[in-house]
């Protein structure tokens, strides 16, 4: 008979298995998560290899909505066209430029476990760390970067910034989202000796 942690890392490994055939997960992530996932005491439930986004927010968490999405780095002529299409039929609230940090989830059945994933993420640069206790024998490490730009852009239909400005803010985003891959690396590296 299956225990707990068994039954929920199958359910955790069907969705993902979902994810993958939808195309819904980052390339850069497969080999983490199948690393991760081949081992016995541990399960990945999210993750995300970093983004550049333009993120439209009226203030209100139901009605926020991603006016442009990038996993890869995205050329600069993308971003520039992506906005000047969103000034000719301007959102109400405001519409910020954003790049975050890579992000994944790691459930272990104990806390020994979980404390060597978080301490491999510490190592790697995964600053914004940590374990939560979800259940007993559920222990959740979460990842994360400190790698993040978070810039309005535009304004109840108004342009706060230039042009000139949001490819500065481009390069930038690229940068971090550089960085954040390549605490990737090295974390996909340091599993290796887990």
């Amino acid at each position: 008979m299956k225990t707990k942690f068994e039954l929920q890392k199958e359910n955790a490994l069907g969705k993902l298995n979902k994810a993958l055939e939808e195309g819904l997960v980052d390339e850069v992530m497969v080999p983490i998560l199948s690393d991760i996932n081949s081992r016995e005491t541990y399960y990945t439930t999210s993750s995300c290899a970093g983004r550049i986004t333009l993120f439209q927010d009226v203030g209100s968490r139901y009605d926020n909505d991603f006016l442009a999405r990038w996993h890869s780095p995205p050329e600069t002529n993308e971003v520039l066209e992506k906005v000047a299409d969103i000034a000719k039929k301007p959102p109400a609230g405001i519409v910020w430029f954003r790049q975050e940090p890579a992000i994944l989830h790691v459930v272990s059945p104990d806390l020994e476990g979980a404390v060597r994933i978080l301490n491999i993420a510490l190592r790697c640069g995964f600053k914004r760390s940590g374990i939560q206790v979800l259940k007993p024998g559920r222990f959740m490490v979460e990842l994360c970067g400190t790698e993040r730009l978070d810039v309005p852009v535009m304004q109840n239909g108004k342009l706060l910034v230039g042009y000139d400005y949001i490819e500065h803010l481009v390069g930038f985003g690229k940068e971090k989202l550089g960085t954040s891959r390549r605490k990737l690396e090295m974390f996909a590296d340091e599993l290796k000796g887990l």
